[in-house]
């Protein structure tokens, strides 16, 4: 039971991080596209908006 709770939080809170960064947008307009493999996206190229408008 405690387990969920924390993965609950943890979901409410990544999400709110990942809402903070401007691709965030972009990324989760994709199909298949959600919060985790938006923020995993975000870890793997920087999540700078320099580095993703330099792929633009």
């Amino acid at each position: 039971m405690v387990e969920a709770a924390r993965r609950g939080l943890f979901a409410a809170r990544s999400g709110e991080l990942l809402e903070a960064h401007p691709p965030s947008a972009v990324l989760t307009s994709m199909p298949g596209i959600e919060v985790r493999t938006a923020a995993r996206i975000l870890i793997d190229v920087g999540g700078g908006s320099a580095t993703v408008a330099t792929y633009g």
